[in-house]
């Protein structure tokens, strides 16, 4: 087993004893209907793990800081690939994402960290 993989087994370890179940859900328009006007959305729900943490003080205030007061920064197992157009549903709450950086050295997702807002 590779370096790599090793980290990676101890980032889901250590995201699942210590965080919560959360969901990823995905969206996507499909075939647009002409009788009633609407493409058809396509919901599919992702079981992961993850944490959500807060931005410090010093990270909403840097001058060309994006994140906003009530933002939260969560991170999830490298299970599941999230995308912007995604929504992040952690404790019953659900998010936007603002903002995702995978962690992957050598090719291998150890974790994503994403930027999220209520």
């Amino acid at each position: 087993m590779s370096f790599y993989q090793n980290l990676q087994d101890t980032a889901s370890r250590l995201i699942e004893s210590k965080g919560k179940a959360c969901t990823l859900r995905k969206q996507t328009s499909g075939d647009y209907d002409p009788d009633t006007g609407l493409s058809v959305i396509t919901i599919n729900d992702y079981s992961t793990y993850g944490v959500l943490l807060n931005y410090t003080q010093s990270q909403i205030n840097a001058v060309d800081s994006m994140v906003e007061v009530t933002d939260r920064k969560a991170i999830i197992k490298g299970d599941v690939t999230p995308d912007v157009t995604d929504l992040f549903i952690f404790d019953g709450v659900t998010y936007r994402i603002i903002s995702i950086k995978t962690i992957n050295p050598a090719g291998l997702v150890v974790i994503h960290e994403m930027q999220v807002r209520v």
